[in-house]
């Protein structure tokens, strides 16, 4: 898998990067985007505040942004929900109606 310089990238908020070998999903930056809040979605809600130059950025896609009643959201490919705003996994019960709504508005 192709890797590039997380400080390359013009918006990394939805991009996967690798942190200690491990991957995570950018949630937030900084007003200098010198560091990151990265959420591995899968070990829960943990979010970890790193500099860009200790995060690589792994080439695929990202998540996809939703926004649903003036909350912004990402989705990930496996139907993970991240609000942006509290940067946490949201929406985690499959007969959720809001999950069902933002799933339904990824493009």
């Amino acid at each position: 898998m192709l890797q590039a310089n997380l400080s390359t990238t013009a918006s990394p908020i939805g991009s996967y990067v690798t942190y200690k070998g491990l991957p995570y999903l950018v949630v937030d930056t900084n007003d200098t985007v010198s560091m990151v809040k990265i959420l591995n979605p899968i070990q829960g809600n943990t979010k970890l505040h790193v500099s860009v130059k200790n995060v690589v950025q792994m080439n695929c896609n990202e998540a996809q942004c939703v926004e649903l009643q003036g909350n912004k959201f990402l989705v990930t490919a496996k139907s993970n929900i991240i609000s942006l705003r509290t940067g946490r996994l949201v929406y985690t019960m499959a007969c959720d109606n809001h999950r069902k709504a933002i799933l339904s508005a990824v493009a």
